[in-house]
């Protein structure tokens, strides 16, 4: 199989959380992860960039445990806030 590259990834790790294929716990840490770290700017388009950054941010800072969120408020990424997120990104790129 042909790896792919970063814009080819984060499109694939999209389509594999629009899909329930993925947990997400992962789908965050691997978002982050590609855009933060393996991707080049230059590959994605400005809508992309802007859309893309903000869910890498709250990947980031995503957190599973309820204990997190109600601890610390407004620190840690809710599955609700990321599935908007992504759903933003579902509607406005077509996937």
């Amino acid at each position: 199989m042909k790896e792919r590259c970063p814009k080819e990834r984060l499109f694939w790790l999209l389509s594999q959380y629009k899909n329930g294929e993925i947990e997400i716990d992962s789908f965050c840490n691997e978002f982050h992860i590609t855009y933060a770290h393996d991707l080049e700017f230059d590959e994605i388009t400005q809508k992309e960039e802007e859309l893309f950054e903000r869910l890498s941010r709250c990947a980031a800072r995503f957190s599973n445990d309820i204990e997190d969120q109600v601890k610390y408020p407004n620190v840690y990424t809710t599955t609700e806030e990321i599935q908007e997120i992504a759903n933003k990104i579902f509607q406005e790129l077509n996937i």
